[in-house]
């Protein structure tokens, strides 16, 4: 779960990086086809949903270690 968070955490902001040089990754290149502001909005949640993913899995690995 944590792999997968790292992923999209990288994939977001990297994608708002080559967003604003003009390039984009080529597997996201769709997310700017429903304007610029839902682009935005996607990148966000890739970065939200990676972190909470990683959260997710720091803290299962956490209480495994308690119990």
């Amino acid at each position: 779960m944590s792999t997968i968070g790292r992923i999209l955490v990288f994939f977001g902001i990297g994608s708002f990086i080559l967003n604003y040089m003009s390039m984009e990754f080529k597997l996201l290149m769709w997310i700017d086809n429903w304007g610029f502001r839902t682009g935005v909005l996607i990148r966000i949640g890739f970065i939200v949903l990676g972190v909470l993913l990683m959260l997710a899995d720091y803290l299962i690995k956490r209480n495994k270690n308690v119990a």
